[in-house]
């Protein structure tokens, strides 16, 4: 309002232009050309893990015990440990039947053996044994 009471007309509103501004282009860095190795390790397919093998040792066994031949496969050896533990079930129920295996030139022997014997257990058991067809010998470990 004015001094004198009349109403004010608007003043129109102005607006400015926008500034132009020149941009400059954007500038990209450029990294020259990078040297990769031939592998990067294993592929997926070759980074599965692959079990790796036992090592077998023979368990220490203490005392005395006997053998009762050597075979060419493992398993006729266990085989013939289990014959003569169900024969002289009363000597050798408690001993460690085990094969042991050895070479001879190229070939691989499996000696089956019982061990945890005191000597008296080992002679009797060797005695019971040899009357049933078993070779048989004493060793001390």
């Amino acid at each position: 309002m004015g001094s004198n009471g009349t109403p004010i007309p608007p003043s129109p509103i102005q607006v400015a232009e926008p500034a132009r501004v020149q941009a400059e282009p954007i500038r990209t860095a450029s990294a020259g050309p990078i040297e990769l190795p031939d592998t990067f390790g294993p592929s997926p397919n070759e980074a599965v893990a692959r079990p790796v093998p036992a090592q077998q040792t023979q368990p220490h066994h203490s005392g005395w015990g006997i053998q009762i031949g050597a075979f060419g496969a493992e398993k006729e050896a266990r085989a013939r440990l289990d014959v003569a533990q169900a024969k002289a079930k009363s000597l050798l129920g408690q001993a460690d039947g085990f094969t042991q295996k050895v070479s001879k030139g190229s070939t691989d022997l499996y000696r089956a053996r019982f061990a945890g014997l005191d000597e008296k257990g080992a002679k009797e058991a060797c005695r019971l044994l040899q009357r049933n067809d078993f070779a048989c010998m004493i060793f001390r470990n």
